[in-house]
């Protein structure tokens, strides 16, 4: 017969784009596929930026799945792990880290002041009360390329210091506990791929979060997700504004930005459905919180440079 008929085809092992699940993703529509976390993935067709086809290599399911969910399995890195927070600043480490008030709890960060230098931040409550909560330590290396927090343990990566620690105060204000969940998965851009139309009977509408010129917005239910439903009032601006105001929302994708989830464009009024922020608009959070704000720089701090970031 015909070589390579009715048989698997499989690009070579260098030629083949391998990826790691960083998050659970439960897929709502037929052609996309869920991820578990540590799920390894073969990459068919990642033409597309926010969506890409993929094979899931223990099972041999198929579909399309968010890129942001996936890192190339030779570049995992650090982000494969709970404790590991990227470029967050000083002030996020502190703030997630006194929430939960989980002595030992830790995270480790990109320095904010040294390129390519790493950060562990410890909380502990035994701390001097003229102290802060939480402690930051430079991670060190050594000339024979040995991380180390104290001289007297070192190791080969930092995963493996963090785990001597866990078991191993070694000078730390506390032995690390398991770490503080501080990882959240991101928003998609849109609920599925390629599918920005939602259908208006799939919308629970809930109670009002507040009105504009152009319309009102109300807290809605989309299957079990919460979102934000912006509807357009009659007569106020035209649905062609509407939905090019839509459209540049679908180019926009950034943890610190405010996601689109997809339009109801074939209904009356028009919705435009976004991800749903619980405090509300940062306006409404500043003002509503006015007074425990003003003098807490540090916070302040934090959210100028979430902005600028965004």
């Amino acid at each position: 017969g015909t070589p390579g008929v009715g048989r698997p085809f499989h690009l070579p092992e260098r030629q083949r784009k391998v990826v790691v699940a960083l998050y659970d993703y439960n897929a709502t529509d037929p052609g996309d596929l869920s991820l578990r976390k540590h799920d390894e993935l073969e990459v068919i067709e990642d033409t597309q930026e926010h969506w890409w086809k993929m094979r899931n290599i223990q099972t041999g399911l198929e579909g399309f799945a968010p890129s942001n969910y996936v890192r190339e399995r030779g570049t995992m890195g650090l982000q494969q792990y709970e404790w590991y927070l990227g470029d967050a600043t000083r002030q996020r480490a502190e703030i997630l880290l006194m929430q939960q008030e989980r002595e030992g709890g830790f995270v480790v960060r990109n320095s904010t002041t040294n390129s390519g230098i790493y950060t562990l931040s410890v909380f502990s409550k035994h701390l001097p009360r003229s102290h802060p909560q939480v402690k930051h330590y430079h991670i060190k290396k050594d000339q024979e390329g040995n991380y180390y927090l104290s001289h007297n343990i070192k190791c080969q990566t930092i995963p493996d210091l963090i785990h001597r620690h866990q078991h191993n105060p070694g000078g730390l204000c506390a032995r690390l506990r398991p770490p503080v969940q501080g990882k959240q998965a991101p928003t998609t851009a849109g609920l599925s791929h390629d599918k920005w139309e939602i259908d208006p009977n799939e919308l629970n509408l809930l109670e009002e979060l507040g009105s504009g010129q152009f319309g009102v917005v109300r807290h809605g239910k989309l299957r079990c997700l919460d979102v934000a439903v912006k509807m357009m009032k009659e007569g106020t601006m035209s649905e062609d504004e509407f939905i090019e105001e839509a459209k540049v929302m679908t180019q926009l994708r950034h943890t610190n930005l405010v996601q689109l989830y997809g339009v109801c464009s074939r209904h009356r009024p028009i919705y435009i459905v976004t991800e749903y922020l619980r405090h509300g608009s940062l306006l409404h959070y500043l003002r509503a919180n006015e007074r425990s704000l003003i003098n807490n720089t540090d916070v302040l701090l934090d959210m100028c440079l979430q902005i600028c970031c965004g």
